[in-house]
């Protein structure tokens, strides 16, 4: 029997599903890293704010934004991961003590839960 390709939709479920353990502990652990990504108004050319990006740990398969919040979503995880991500924007960009508007992508799932 074949194994799947390296880039096959049934290989990266697979690798979802293997990544269930590891992200529940990137979450108890708090280690998600938090960039900022400048938003420049076109016509002034000046920085008006950052918007905060979520990475997993740069030697894992959940360093990808895609994978890291679809592994929470399967796994049932994906409010814990939303609410660490935006306490780690709001602790990172308050320290930084930066000018300008913080723009934070937040799941529908985390808003609307009952």
């Amino acid at each position: 029997m074949n194994e799947p390709r390296t880039d096959s939709p049934t290989l990266r479920l697979r690798r979802l599903d293997a990544s269930s353990h590891e992200l529940l502990e990137l979450i108890r652990e708090g280690r998600v890293s938090t960039l900022f990504q400048p938003i420049v108004d076109p016509r002034t050319r000046g920085i008006v704010g950052f918007e905060a990006l979520a990475r997993g740990p740069s030697d894992s398969w959940l360093h990808s934004p895609q994978n890291l919040f679809e592994a929470a979503r399967r796994g049932g995880v994906r409010l814990e991961l939303d609410f660490l991500c935006i306490q780690n924007a709001f602790k990172l960009f308050a320290a930084a003590r930066v000018a300008g508007q913080l723009f934070v992508n937040v799941s529908p799932d985390s808003i609307y839960c009952h």
